[in-house]
């Protein structure tokens, strides 16, 4: 029900995760949310935009995530990902969209 509108602005949706005091979903709603847009969209941009406004305790994550998506569903070159990555608007975490890789990482659930 948030997706649609994080699309347009992502930080009522990331508020609306952090609206319960059960703090073990905070993640769980965040993911959700961002593999729903991407999922929904099928563009990197919608989902730098969403890493961008996560609090930083989600950040390296929602990077990785966007990585991994990218590489699972639209480029799975390692030049194409580089590219795609480096688009990322916070250079910052741009190694981590690079790095991503769904069978080493344990932290981070795939789509």
């Amino acid at each position: 029900m948030l997706a649609p509108f994080t699309f347009v602005n992502p930080e009522p949706s990331i508020e609306a995760c952090y609206v319960g005091n059960q703090s073990t979903y905070h993640g769980d709603c965040l993911l959700g949310i961002l593999k729903t847009i991407l999922k929904t969209d099928a563009n990197a941009e919608v989902g730098f935009n969403f890493c961008g406004h996560s609090d930083l305790n989600f950040k390296t994550a929602c990077y990785e995530i966007v990585g991994m998506w990218i590489k699972s569903f639209l480029y799975p070159s390692k030049q194409q990902l580089e590219s795609e990555c480096t688009k990322a608007p916070e250079a910052d975490y741009a190694i981590n969209c690079l790095n991503a890789n769904s069978e080493t990482s344990t932290s981070v659930p795939i789509f």
